[in-house]
């Protein structure tokens, strides 16, 4: 159990933040630079006139931000991470995030809670909606009385109108976090490589919102610049995560696509492997190639 943040006193449904984080043309840069992922559209130029930041920019960090307003977030870890793309932000602009706790939840004695976002810009245009499911440590609790979140809401099921199974282009890198080598970590802190391998890990673990970000540029190349309008993804972190330096590569196919006013959309399952094949990330995907 939790020694950091204890359990019992969670308050759920208590507002979080606001937090803000600066896209500066110099942030981006830098992200584009750590994820290697150089798109013109975050540097230069893009349909909607300048550069826009990348969807996954802070995305999945902010959920932590938001916990620690309020805990000791130090020892946490990403279980699962959501994201709705609602609009594109321009570089420049003054990202500001409020959320809340929306549950909290015991599974095999590891405590959890989610943290529900909202991020807009600073005039006001919703950016981002997210869902993140945040372990609290790697200890459990004495006993390991479980209770169970509530489930999310099923999604309907459209009619599919391509065959199923079409994968969709890769991308192959080597995984890095700036942290990683430029930071030193609290003992029971998930990059901490003695606390992790204590619990079984491979060694100190990359943050969720870094492996978020490879996910939506694998998403960004296969929709387009649309994805930023409407597109979303939601990923499990499972098999003992990343390390530095992995090599990983990022895939999916479509399992159902349908038509509609502005383009196809497109239902995918993705995920992440890295070497041997082992799956680190598995999830859902969905967004519309314009007409």
């Amino acid at each position: 159990m939790s020694s950091d943040i204890p359990f019992d006193s969670i308050a759920v449904r208590e507002p979080l933040g606001p937090v803000e984080n600066s896209a500066s043309e110099n942030a981006v840069r830098r992200y584009c630079d750590d994820w290697d992922d150089h798109d013109p559209m975050y540097l230069e130029r893009s349909i909607w006139g300048g550069p826009v930041v990348p969807p996954a920019f802070q995305a999945g960090l902010t959920g932590f931000r938001l916990l620690s307003t309020r805990y000791n977030s130090r020892a946490t870890i990403g279980a699962k991470s959501e994201h709705r793309s609602i609009r594109p932000a321009r570089v420049g602009a003054l990202l500001i995030t409020a959320g809340m706790i929306t549950e909290k939840y015991v599974r095999r004695g590891l405590e959890y809670v989610v943290v529900e976002s909202t991020t807009h810009d600073d005039d006001g245009q919703e950016i981002r909606w997210s869902r993140d499911h945040i372990l609290l440590s790697l200890e459990r609790r004495p006993g390991g009385d479980d209770t169970t979140a509530a489930p999310s809401a099923a999604r309907p099921e459209p009619r599919p109108i391509v065959p199923a199974r079409v994968q969709i282009p890769t991308i192959e890198k080597r995984a890095y976090q700036r942290a990683l080598d430029e930071s030193r970590f609290a003992a029971n802190s998930i990059h901490n490589d003695d606390y992790t391998r204590q619990h079984g890990y491979a060694g100190a673990l990359m943050s969720a919102y870094v492996l978020c970000g490879y996910m939506a540029e694998l998403l960004v190349k296969f929709y387009g610049p649309s994805w930023l309008l409407g597109g979303s993804l939601a990923v499990n972190f499972i098999n003992g995560g990343v390390q530095q330096g992995n090599a990983i590569r990022c895939g999916g196919e479509v399992v159902q696509s349908v038509a509609g006013p502005t383009g196809v959309r497109h239902d995918l399952a993705i995920w992440m492997e890295k070497e041997g094949g082992k799956r680190v990330i598995a999830g859902t995907a969905s967004g519309t190639i314009a007409r």
